[in-house]
């Protein structure tokens, strides 16, 4: 019981921590960092998502993805 007392807090705190996160896109040519940023890890991904979807989705490219390093 005071194991779960002790983690949960702990728990909490890494994931609502900010960290750098670089937004990685892959595609046949290879692969680039798109950006980085400081940002808790949801963040991260959804600017990711927002990046891949402004920038890369019109590209007919279907081997083409970006994600969170």
């Amino acid at each position: 019981m005071k194991a779960r007392l002790f983690l949960c807090p702990v728990l909490f705190f890494c994931f609502s921590c900010k960290k750098n996160y670089a937004c990685v896109c892959t595609n046949p040519g290879g692969t680039d960092t798109a950006f980085t940023t400081n940002a808790k890890r949801s963040q991260a991904e959804k600017e990711c998502a927002a990046y891949y979807n402004e920038n890369i989705a019109p590209i007919p490219w279907n081997e083409t993805y970006c994600a969170i390093n």
